[in-house]
């Protein structure tokens, strides 16, 4: 049987490629705005939590693949920040003269 069900005709869509799995697949419908819901089994099943951010690429086959994103803070210094920082890293000239004799050691 290979798979698929005794009478396909009404389940193949023009312009999709015909595949079959053999294992019990999770469903979802493409809502009027374009918008999917992934089901509660497969969420929980990768770990996925709510507001988790996407990616989402389509491959040559017509496959939507979406993929948890990296996301990291980020922070942005002033002016006046920065010159903390710089003030903070000045070595002293005690400092330098170290360096430099342990360079020509």
């Amino acid at each position: 049987m290979n798979g698929r069900p005794a009478s396909f005709d009404d389940l193949r869509i023009s312009g999709i490629p015909e595949f079959w799995y053999d294992k019990k697949m999770n469903m979802t419908r493409l809502g009027k705005k374009g918008q999917v819901s992934i089901p509660k089994a497969v969420l929980d099943r990768l770990g996925l939590e709510p507001e988790t951010v996407l990616l989402v690429e389509s491959s040559e086959d017509g496959a939507i693949v979406l993929r948890p994103a990296g996301v990291y803070p980020v922070e942005v210094y002033s002016d006046a920040r920065v010159s903390e920082f710089l003030e903070e890293d000045r070595i002293t000239t005690e400092e330098k003269r170290r360096v430099d004799s342990s360079e020509d050691s």
